[in-house]
């Protein structure tokens, strides 16, 4: 069988069912890349998730998260013990406008 007629046969196939031949073909061809196959699968099979969620379902899966209250509230005591040390005296207000940053949407 050649592969234009693998290809021609493939298109006969439900969606499904197509989807199915695929990751097992791919899970055969390289099965050294089993996460990252599963990961395009699941993406594949789920066109309506967008890609910054699935960037963040990734993440979560490989402990790339940071729990926000307490990595602020390390910041904040960093910060406190400089205050002191050979930087400069910060402003009063310097909580509120490092606050204020970080809740700023990103820009594309």
């Amino acid at each position: 069988m050649t592969a234009t007629t693998l290809a021609i046969e493939l298109r006969t196939v439900p969606d499904p069912e197509r989807g199915n031949v695929i990751g097992e073909a791919l899970r055969a061809i390289y099965p050294e890349s089993g996460k990252s196959i599963e990961r395009l699968i699941r993406r594949m099979e789920n066109p309506d998730i967008p890609e910054d969620v699935w960037r963040g379902i990734e993440d979560a899966e490989d402990g790339r998260l940071v729990e926000s209250d307490c990595a602020a509230e390390t910041l904040e005591s960093v910060f406190a013990e400089r205050i002191s040390g050979p930087f400069a005296t910060l402003e009063p207000d310097w909580k509120d406008r490092v606050r204020n940053a970080a809740s700023k949407p990103e820009k594309p």
